[in-house]
């Protein structure tokens, strides 16, 4: 069988029954092709490596914005909560204000009714 092989790939006409196998044309091509072909072979696996090396690079970097991203946010939410808390506090300390000016209109208006009645209706 070996020697059916050998005497077609010299003649360079394939055996009708190896034509379909895989490998077939490897086999039946001269010799002076078979570093051409391993030059080729080695070529695409290096391109595989590549491919397979920039995916890995690609994934790494969307990793990264999307921790980036998610930092961002756990950041944004924290100042947000820290911006209504400061807001709360604003309020709580308008509304301590609005008090004190409403207490002082009510003084004032004692005084004024005070004034407006005399010394005698008190």
């Amino acid at each position: 069988m070996l020697c059916d092989i050998t005497r077609a790939a010299k003649r360079r006409r394939p055996l009708p029954w190896l034509c379909g196998a895989p490998g077939a044309s490897a086999l039946l091509a001269p010799p002076a092709a078979w570093p051409q072909q391993q030059q080729q072979q080695q070529q695409q696996q290096q391109q595989q490596q590549q491919q397979q090396q920039q995916q890995q690079h690609q994934q790494q970097q969307q990793q990264s914005a999307t921790e980036d991203e998610e930092a961002f946010s756990r950041a944004l939410i924290s100042e947000f909560d820290l911006e209504g808390a400061l807001i709360s506090a604003g309020n709580a300390l308008l509304s301590e204000a609005q008090v004190a000016r409403a207490l002082q209109r009510m003084e004032d208006n004692r005084e004024e009714m005070g004034r407006l009645l005399g010394p005698a209706e008190r």
